[in-house]
């Protein structure tokens, strides 16, 4: 854990990358009440990776309605940490996965704080990393 998490808590953040490996409809559906009672709304990007049925599936039932309001940016098919589509790699940028934390490094050059995926949201909400917040 010590090696995902050098990052200091209060260190400015850059963005929030969720969903390595993909975010299943369960996930989402455990990230969306979140966002909303958290409602960040800095600026941050909260790019959350899933598969392109489930992003399908949770527009055709409306659960995404309204959250780009809150910087998210669903990502379909693919991984943050592979694929050039982070609009920001010179800040901290956060995850709740630890294999993006172990390969986002070295493939896209980007310091990484770990933590779960409340506190990414929290800390997406605040502008910098916050671990263990209630």
């Amino acid at each position: 854990l010590a090696k995902l998490s050098r990052v200091p808590d209060g260190a400015p953040l850059a963005a929030v990358s969720l969903g390595t490996p993909h975010f299943s409809h369960a996930e989402w559906m455990r990230l969306l009440p979140l966002l909303r009672a958290i409602a960040p709304g800095r600026g941050i990007p909260i790019y959350v990776n899933t598969g392109r049925a489930t992003l399908t599936r949770l527009q055709e039932e409306g659960a995404l309605d309204g959250t780009q309001a809150f910087g998210l940016i669903p990502v379909a098919d693919t991984c943050t940490y592979v694929t050039a589509i982070l609009e920001r790699l010179d800040g901290v940028v956060m995850t709740n996965s630890g294999k993006w934390a172990h390969y986002a490094p070295g493939n896209i050059g980007v310091t990484v704080a770990f933590a779960d995926m409340a506190d990414c949201i929290r800390s997406a909400a605040v502008g910098h990393v916050v671990r263990g917040a209630s």
